[in-house]
């Protein structure tokens, strides 16, 4: 199997110096794997630049260079030179073509993340082997390909090992490849992918340090691979623990997703936080809703709101609705979402829980904060609320029974009910929604609340 430059860089903004019909037999990034008739990609790497070793992979029989300035090599008149504006990027795309764009054949699955990922590739194979798919994985631990084990030395390969890969799970007709994806291999933080299969939308969301970044070509690339309705790049500064939102760029489509939660269709950007558990998250509001029974002639507080989970619903429910949320884009989406439902009962405020705790008195209360919990200070102006109840959506159970205890503590609500929700199965996190209710006056038993 063989290329020409013409084909073995197409799509590739390159200027070829030399014969554009030369013959390229093979891909190379250490000039000590050159083979005759090879491709050789001058990587300028951490410690090293590739550069320095076109003599020696001439030498050896390269026939093409591919680097990011002119090297001035002796007696190499007959060699082609492809100068590109960084050789990693075109490296790949070239090992793409040279290997025909194997994973076009089957279904590829990318996990990245700190912890889980080998875990995520044994639970996506053993889903596809019980759907009859023959399967591939590349990791941590190795390579799979049909269940037989092979080593590999780094979790994410160079771009043409990858694809030679690839090409060999085609050839071997696996319909499902599960494969581990370092950061490092990304140049990214995060990648976050949404799918619904409700509405059909599909949004990749980059997650990276601000700074150069080829717009167009990832957006092509990702256009031609996911067809993805929207692409957007979110930039982050600050060390790991505090990192902030410096920017969001939309690199294509529509620069935000939909998704259909019950009767309700919503619209979120990428850095805005949503369920993934789509069924899960349907179970959460039933469940908030079924325990409120919120009526026309009551006011709603909805606190740590987001996009309005909670908030669109309870809207369709309740006379009038607060709703408080910390996170900008987040009110942003909210705004959104309320204007395209056409609601208009509902005071989106932007800031605190505590700092910006609506100045009313509700009848019923939703709370949904993240891992941390309900600061002390808002327990406590929740305990001054006349409301007759509180449904409390907890994502950690340590943190849900400090904030019971500080309940108890401060006692005018009582929990009557909690219900975990399994909403991430094999895991062990969940989601428990819990039904706190106004205490009888000296006496450690609920108020009556209304019919069930």
């Amino acid at each position: 199997m063989g290329k020409t430059c013409t084909d073995l860089f197409a799509g590739i903004d390159c200027t070829v110096i030399g014969n554009a019909d030369e013959e390229v037999g093979g891909i190379a990034y250490r000039s000590d794997r050159v083979q005759p008739g090879d491709a050789f990609f001058c990587i300028v790497g951490l410690t090293a630049d590739g550069h320095s070793f076109a003599q020696d992979a001439i030498d050896r029989g390269a026939k093409v260079l591919v680097v990011e300035r002119k090297v001035y090599l002796a007696d190499a008149t007959d060699v082609t030179e492809v100068v590109v504006a960084d050789t990693r990027k075109a490296m790949a795309a070239a090992s793409a073509n040279f290997y025909d764009h194997p994973s076009k054949d089957f279904a590829l699955v990318g996990i990245t993340g700190t912890n889980g990922k080998t875990t995520t590739t044994y639970l996506v194979e053993h889903i596809a082997h019980v759907a009859g798919k023959r399967t591939g994985v590349i990791g941590t631990v190795g390579v799979r390909i049909g269940g037989e084990q092979e080593k590999t030395a780094h979790t994410t390969p160079e771009s043409p090992d990858l694809q030679k890969l690839l090409a060999r799970m085609r050839d071997e007709r696996c319909g499902v490849v599960a494969m581990e994806v370092s950061s490092h291999a990304l140049d990214l933080e995060r990648v976050g992918v949404r799918v619904s299969r409700r509405t059909g939308d599909v949004e990749v969301a980059l997650w990276g340090r601000p700074g150069p970044f080829p717009r167009a070509q990832v957006a092509r690339v990702l256009a031609d691979a996911l067809h993805p309705t929207s692409v957007v790049r979110v930039m982050q500064k600050g060390p790991s623990r505090a990192r902030r939102i410096a920017g969001v760029e939309c690199l294509s489509g529509a620069g935000s997703w939909s998704e259909k939660v019950g009767s309700e269709q919503m619209r979120v950007s990428a850095p805005s936080f949503f369920q993934v558990n789509t069924a899960g998250a349907e179970r959460l509001v039933d469940l908030v809703l079924d325990a409120l029974r919120p009526g026309s002639d009551e006011e709603a507080m909805d606190l740590y709101c987001g996009a309005g989970t909670f908030t669109l619903p309870l809207a369709r429910r309740a006379g009038f609705v607060s709703a408080v949320e910390s996170y900008g884009p987040a009110v942003r989406d909210l705004r959104r979402n309320l204007e395209r439902a056409g609601l208009d009962n509902v005071d989106p405020i932007g800031g605190d829980a505590g700092r910006e705790f609506p100045d009313t008195d509700a009848d019923v209360i939703v709370v949904d904060p993240p891992r941390a919990g309900l600061a002390a200070d808002v327990v406590a102006r929740l305990s001054e609320q006349p409301a007759r109840a509180i449904a409390y959506v907890s994502c950690d159970p340590a943190t849900l029974a400090r904030d019971l205890a500080r309940f108890e503590e401060a006692g005018s609500f009582v929990p009557t009910r909690v219900t975990p929700v399994d909403l991430f199965p094999q895991t062990y996190h969940v989601e428990t929604v819990t039904l706190l209710e106004r205490r009888l006056a000296g006496s450690s038993a609920p108020c009556a609340s209304r019919t069930r």
